[in-house]
């Protein structure tokens, strides 16, 4: 299993604002890929993690926002299927983002701060994930 860090940005027709209302747990969404770093496109499969996260650009609430899995990819379209999964209805309202998610956030995106999809090497995803089961309350 491949886990993916899916980068949103602000943008003048897209906020946090936005996210929350139009995306919720069990819901399928489509949104383009763009370009996909760590990788290779076809390494992106069904039932990969995908990890939302919004950057701090412009944003005075960054972090992750989100957790799915992916149900189809589309490299010819660049798009991406996935469906969102607990707890991001509860990371929404309340994202992931202290000193570690930073970290491993960086370690993700290296010199390549731009872009739309990063693959995730284990050590930066187990450190994700212990964010997201202690925000939960269970590590």
């Amino acid at each position: 299993m491949n886990a993916w860090l899916y980068q949103m940005v602000i943008r003048n027709e897209w906020s946090p604002e936005d996210y929350r209302v139009e995306v919720w747990e069990g819901q399928n969404v489509t949104w383009p890929s763009g370009k996909v770093t760590g990788a290779e496109a076809n390494e992106v499969i069904r039932g990969d993690v995908i990890f939302l996260f919004f950057a701090e650009t412009r944003n005075p609430s960054p972090g992750i926002y989100g957790v799915g899995i992916i149900t189809d990819y589309f490299p010819r379209r660049r798009e991406i299927s996935f469906r969102v999964c607990p707890p991001s209805d509860h990371l929404k309202t309340d994202p992931l983002w202290d000193d570690d998610i930073k970290q491993a956030i960086a370690r993700i995106r290296g010199k390549v701060l731009q872009g739309t999809m990063w693959r995730i090497p284990p050590a930066a995803l187990k450190l994700i994930q212990l964010g997201v089961r202690r925000r939960m309350g269970s590590s």
